[in-house]
């Protein structure tokens, strides 16, 4: 039987809902260290053009790679003046040495094939160029999560589906890059009130990959456990806080001049 896979298209128009509701501040300083200064730099995949979006603000030549139709769509109404295209991160539809920069932010764990983008990468990438990752590593066991607590099976999915920064490292040494290193890229911590949370709509289905490989019936439930625990909480006189306590890790190696 297949994997269930996120159904991007479904849910391009609403995907940058989560940049309104979350703070990447710290993804964001990361990607300016990596790329900012450099010509060329390909995001793959790249969606609604987002970070791109923020890439040639630093005056860079921004490229993106993205499966969905959808996402690509929202990205040519951001980009004017980039390169996108419809593709997989395991055939780069580009030149040898072509590009400065190579990133995948909270996109690495959707490729097919890893190992095979991380060649890629070090076919396209000049001599000086840069790759990197970013992404969560949950088998590190440091983050929890009350989509973790609440919705059965997540974290151990989350655990399978990510690579973890020992891996993606090896990879990159495999394939020859050098200086191959992991660091912390942003810690998203807090917690809201639970009952307006809901209410909002900010835990709908479709507002990370984690709910939305979900099937409808374990969706329905994981929300009713949170809604139970919210009404037990308003009979004792106090509100249910959801919290949030996740790390996302950058890691990056180099091609040799």
């Amino acid at each position: 039987m297949a994997e269930p896979r996120v159904e991007y298209d479904e849910i391009a128009k609403v995907y940058d809902q989560r940049y309104v509701r979350n703070d990447y501040s710290g993804v964001e300083e990361t990607l300016s260290g990596l790329v900012r200064g450099r010509d060329r730099v390909l995001e793959v995949g790249c969606g609604t053009g987002r970070w791109l979006d923020r890439i040639r603000g630093w005056g860079c030549t921004v490229l993106g790679l993205d499966p969905s139709i959808q996402m690509l769509g929202v990205a040519r109404g951001r980009i004017e003046g980039g390169w996108l295209a419809r593709g997989c991160a395991e055939a780069l539809p580009f030149e040898t040495r072509s590009c400065d920069a190579v990133v995948a932010v909270n996109a690495f764990h959707h490729f097919d094939d890893p190992e095979r983008f991380v060649g890629e990468a070090m076919r396209v990438l000049r001599p000086g160029g840069v790759v990197a990752t970013i992404g969560l590593d949950p088998g590190q066991g440091a983050d929890s999560w009350y989509i973790y607590e609440y919705f059965t099976g997540v974290r151990e999915s989350d655990c399978e589906r990510y690579p973890s920064c020992d891996s993606i490292r090896g990879w990159f040494k495999a394939a020859g890059f050098e200086q191959a290193s992991s660091s912390l890229a942003q810690h998203i911590e807090g917690a809201v009130d639970a009952r307006p949370y809901l209410e909002r709509g900010d835990a709908a289905k479709h507002t990370t990959s984690q709910l939305v490989l979900l099937s409808d019936e374990a969706y329905a439930k994981g929300l009713e456990r949170i809604w139970s625990d919210v009404r037990s909480a308003e009979d004792q006189g106090r509100s249910l806080s959801l919290r949030v306590d996740l790390r996302l890790y950058v890691t990056s190696g180099s091609v040799g001049s």
